[in-house]
């Protein structure tokens, strides 16, 4: 079993090599179906609160924009803009997040923001 630090802490072991290569083909299903029907897909990235401390561990945001580059797939990484708010505001990764995977309300509005933001700019939604 897996969990998100293997992903961040251990992005080239056998164990994370093969999960993605059985995740990647389930997203670009997704693209397929979409794609199909004339829909816009949009890959977010939430990151984990561990990120935040050290925005060097982000292997699985590299690994999720190569593979949406590839197939022009818009993608939005969170991460730069919560590391920055959390600048900005002085922040604790606390004030972003209640435990290593949820977002608190600041969390979640800042997120929100930056969708918002992307996919406007990116003309995603018709």
């Amino acid at each position: 079993r897996l969990t998100p630090y293997h992903l961040i802490l251990e992005p080239d072991s056998e164990r994370v090599r093969d999960a993605w290569e059985r995740t990647l083909p389930e997203i670009d299903s997704i693209l397929g179906w979409c794609r199909s029907r004339s829909l816009p897909l949009l890959v977010v990235v939430f990151p984990f609160a561990i990120q935040l401390m050290h925005p060097e561990t982000s292997a699985p945001q590299g690994i999720l924009a190569y593979f949406a580059r590839e197939r022009d797939l818009p993608c939005l990484d969170l991460l730069p803009g919560l590391v920055a708010a959390e600048q900005r505001g002085a922040l604790a990764p606390t004030d972003l997040f209640f435990d290593a995977l949820h977002p608190t309300p600041l969390g979640n509005q800042i997120s929100a923001a930056e969708i918002a933001r992307f996919v406007g700019e990116h003309s995603l939604l018709r």
